[in-house]
């Protein structure tokens, strides 16, 4: 499993992942309004931090990350119903852990409180929950600083 860069030309198609992987969750939680995700999307996104996740020829996955001070954080995540429950999700957090652990950083994401599927798969990868508000979830990986 790779993490592959986007082309400038493949930017297009990071909203349509995002509608098909949050639209549900979102709607449920806030009621969807197209135009608002969609100026949210690409004014808070950009596409330098987003890479397909690809085994040795197809998109398996899409997820949204950069590095700040303190973190690698985690923006998106969407794995396509055709390719959930095999492990990829579970996969892609433990490398993005492995990789936030080599930085000297923790892994960190917020979850809609209604995105159980989601809950599960960051419980099952470790993830501890370290804040909440009224929709969301704040989750972090261990420091690798603060392990003994």
């Amino acid at each position: 499993m790779r993490f592959i860069p986007f082309k400038m030309s493949e930017y297009q198609h990071a909203y349509p992942w995002f509608r098909a992987g949050l639209f549900d969750v979102i709607d449920q939680a806030l009621g969807w309004d197209e135009e608002f995700q969609y100026e949210r999307f690409h004014k808070n996104l950009p596409c330098h931090w987003f890479y397909w996740v690809r085994d040795d020829t197809e998109n398996e996955a899409v997820i949204c990350y950069h590095h700040d001070k303190e973190a690698l954080h985690l923006h998106l995540l969407v794995v396509p119903e055709a390719n959930q429950k095999q492990g990829i999700g579970f996969e892609i957090i433990s490398q993005l852990k492995r990789q936030a652990f080599y930085l000297g950083k923790s892994l960190t994401l917020s979850c809609f409180k209604n995105n159980h599927a989601a809950i599960a798969l960051y419980r099952k990868a470790e993830l501890e929950i370290v804040g909440e508000d009224d929709l969301f979830w704040e989750f972090a990986s261990v420091k690798p600083s603060s392990l003994k």
